[in-house]
């Protein structure tokens, strides 16, 4: 929803490269998508979909303002993705938000075989992330399209949550969020932590400082916890055990990971971890930032005016 960010476009060109075997879809508002067409991606535009959002569900308090309606974004997939499966008439789906980068080697044999209805990590008590979600058949979308007509006022996140909570169907996908070391057939998929750990999170949202290689506000990795590459494995290894990483959430959209180099880029992240530079600035997100800061006050004063 919203114009493409290069991210995005580096993520594409990414999945078309290395998946070319497998069906790839992105459901987008967009007009310009011929490109993306010429990727080998099927598009299909939200309107057709959805032409009339439930009123219910819309974001009209001032969140609204906040990066071009962010937070009615992030949960409008949750609406899109059922009427997509049903459209298109896909029995189970693998969605991947914009921003995660996944393995070459993504364990897509491990879902094939998943005895559940709707898969996703934690990433604490009570939210859930799509950041990786699978969706199985119709009782699957019926788990997710029932959720979003119970707690339309929540977010992506807290729906989510609540769908784990009460939810038999659905089943929480291994991640990092317990630091156990349970795992899908040997791989974890990262909901935020392991990500905003090796490349930080969007500096944006710290007026362009970048930290890495420490706690993230989505936790820390266990005392004993390291990330590794060991061939073309990426591996979180733990005293007792090595768990293969099959997602990184990049929050903080970095571009070089979407790669067919993304080994060099991950052993340069780890090469800065040894080294200590876990601190950097983003000269780019800082103004950015700094104009969204603009933006409030500009509202503020219009408000203040119209009173």
């Amino acid at each position: 929803m919203g114009s493409i960010p290069k991210y995005l476009e580096r993520n594409l060109n990414y999945l078309a490269a290395t998946f070319p075997s497998r069906a790839k879809y992105l459901i987008t508002d967009q007009s310009d998508i011929l490109w993306i067409k010429k990727l080998d991606f099927r598009v299909v535009r939200s309107e057709d979909l959805i032409p009339n959002w439930p009123e219910e569900f819309m974001i009209t308090d001032r969140r609204r303002h906040f990066r071009n309606n962010f937070w009615f974004s992030t949960k409008a997939r949750l609406l899109l993705l059922p009427k997509f499966m049903r459209n298109e008439g896909i029995d189970r789906i693998i969605h991947v938000e914009s921003d995660v980068w996944i393995h070459p080697n993504f364990p897509f044999n491990v879902f094939e075989g998943l005895n559940c209805d709707l898969a996703f990590p934690l990433v604490d008590e009570k939210r859930g992330i799509a950041s990786t979600m699978f969706v199985r058949g119709e009782e699957g979308i019926a788990i997710l399209e029932n959720a979003c007509r119970k707690w339309p006022e929540s977010t992506d996140m807290e729906i989510l949550g609540k769908i784990l909570a009460s939810e038999s169907g659905a089943l929480e996908l291994a991640s990092t969020y317990t630091n156990s070391n349970e795992s899908l057939d040997g791989w974890i998929f990262d909901g935020a932590k392991l990500g905003m750990y090796l490349f930080g999170s969007d500096a944006k949202n710290s007026k362009g400082i970048v930290k890495r290689f420490s706690r993230s506000p989505m936790g820390d990795l266990s005392k004993s916890g390291r990330i590794m590459i060991e061939g073309d494995r990426l591996v979180l290894v733990r005293e007792e055990s090595k768990l293969m990483i099959a997602s990184l959430h990049i929050h903080s959209k970095n571009l070089r990971i979407f790669s067919n180099d993304w080994k060099r880029t991950v052993e340069f992240q780890l090469f800065k971890e040894q080294a200590k530079l876990s601190v950097s600035f983003d000269l780019k997100a800082f103004i950015y930032s700094m104009a969204e800061v603009m933006l409030r006050i500009f509202r503020k004063i219009g408000l203040f005016t119209e009173r």
